[in-house]
């Protein structure tokens, strides 16, 4: 399977869920169906889209939220990026 068609996939069903949850949120009931135009238009499909990518992201590379999570701890102690590309390599 090519790369764009099941990332697009994930990224309407990561949509869909976002949605739901704001709209159950929001109103305490079972959501109604948005159309995909409602959701790019209330900006679901974009930050559906930033997660996704996000985690595609990381599967490629085969980094874990946890090596993330490290590297931001690196960061805040004020690393310089040379330092912590020794630490990676």
């Amino acid at each position: 399977m090519r790369f764009w068609p099941w990332v697009r996939e994930r990224i309407w069903e990561k949509a869909y869920e976002l949605h739901a949850g704001d709209f159950q949120r929001s109103h305490g009931e079972n959501p109604t169906t948005p159309t995909r135009r409602e959701l790019r238009e209330d900006g679901y499909f974009h930050r559906a889209k930033l997660i996704v990518l996000r985690e595609v992201s990381r599967e490629m590379r085969g980094r874990t939220s946890r090596d993330d999570e490290d590297l931001l701890g690196r960061v805040k102690t004020r690393m310089t990026w040379h330092e912590m590309k020794k630490r990676w390599d």
